[in-house]
């Protein structure tokens, strides 16, 4: 559940805020997890160029034992960049606190990515990138771990096969996970998928 508030334009900023709550059934505990969040963002935007400041503030119940409540804040800054019509570029940059007020512990996640997209043909192929970045770790010294991320999609418009408007798309991923504290933890992850989307009939 999600509700805006407060939007207002200012020439070619606009600002805006919201706010959510949402819930979370937990598979190994029969509990829920609850989040409550409100965010505030920054918009600028030009004909081939934008950024986004956003603030967001989380209060999470695990719900699975007691003092298990914890607050989140985090600072994203996004940016986008279309030096032709066929390519678009995103780098984006955040960094999210976490904390845990009855055991002290708290963690930092900086993390950066970046996302470009490359049309050639409009409406009809499209090539995006991601590539991301980010490291955790816990001020008592508990947690440090380091993820590195890139995907590729090529999403294809086939025109009328089944439907009136459909689209095959191959998605590869790959995912790597560095634990400094429990090397064991430390894993790597590739995975891809095919899918063909049908739209009408």
């Amino acid at each position: 559940m999600k509700a805006n508030f407060g939007a207002s334009n200012l020439g070619p900023f606009n600002l805006r805020g919201s706010i959510g709550e949402s819930w979370e059934k937990l598979l190994d505990v029969d509990s829920l997890r609850v989040t409550k969040n409100a965010t505030a963002s920054l918009n600028f935007n030009r004909s081939q160029w934008g950024a986004k400041f956003a603030s967001s503030y989380e209060w999470i119940d695990a719900g699975a034992a007691p003092n298990q409540e914890t607050t989140a804040f985090t600072n994203a800054l996004t940016g986008s960049y279309r030096p032709f019509d066929f390519l678009t570029v995103n780098p984006n940059f955040s960094i999210r606190e976490e904390r845990n007020a009855y055991t002290g512990t708290r963690t930092e996640t900086p993390r950066t990515e970046l996302i470009f997209a490359y049309t050639p043909v409009r409406d009809g192929f499209r090539l995006t990138g991601t590539t991301s970045f980010a490291r955790s770790f816990g001020a008592d010294g508990l947690n440090n771990i380091k993820t590195f991320g890139t995907t590729a999609a090529v999403d294809w418009r086939i025109g009328k096969f089944l439907g009136k408007d459909d689209y095959l798309s191959l998605n590869l991923n790959y995912n790597q996970q560095v634990d400094f504290i429990s090397p064991g933890n430390s894993h790597n992850d590739l995975s891809g998928m095919l899918q063909l989307r049908i739209t009408g009939f």
